[in-house]
């Protein structure tokens, strides 16, 4: 399935949050990432100074073709996506548990369609109709 690579640079976001986190305080990190990953200018400050984002921000403009419309709309869905891997990441208690995010991003790496399964329908339907935008998955160059 062609839209499983645009999942792939889901799994690629990681999160500064520390590891004991409030409710509160957790809800305030997952929006702070949310709005980054949304607001353009904020987005190009962090890739400047993380090269993982750098990296994965290639991988948007590889995968898109540089299409600025698109590369919105892919970090756009990230954007709410990544309220589900922060849901699931949860303690009972609320706190989020930063070792399970991590853990849920690995295991959405080796296997993307079940973290595709687990999105909402409409989730699922703007990734694709974003890769009808985007057309098939660029091929390896190995």
């Amino acid at each position: 399935m062609k839209y499983l690579v645009i999942l792939l640079f889901f799994s690629q976001v990681q999160l500064s949050w520390g590891q004991k986190a409030s409710d509160a305080a957790s809800e305030q990190a997952l929006k702070q990432t949310q709005d980054l990953l949304r607001n353009k200018q904020q987005r190009g400050t962090y890739i400047k100074n993380n090269k993982g984002a750098k990296n994965a921000d290639d991988n948007v403009k590889s995968l898109t073709g540089g299409n600025e419309a698109n590369i919105k709309e892919t970090y756009d869905i990230a954007a709410d996506v990544f309220r589900l891997v922060a849901e699931k990441s949860k303690k009972p208690n609320g706190e989020m548990d930063v070792e399970k995010m991590n853990a849920l991003m690995k295991e959405y790496q080796t296997n993307p369609e079940a973290f595709y399964r687990q999105m909402t329908p409409e989730q699922r339907k703007r990734i694709q109709e974003l890769g009808k935008k985007i057309g098939p998955a660029p091929t390896s160059q190995k």
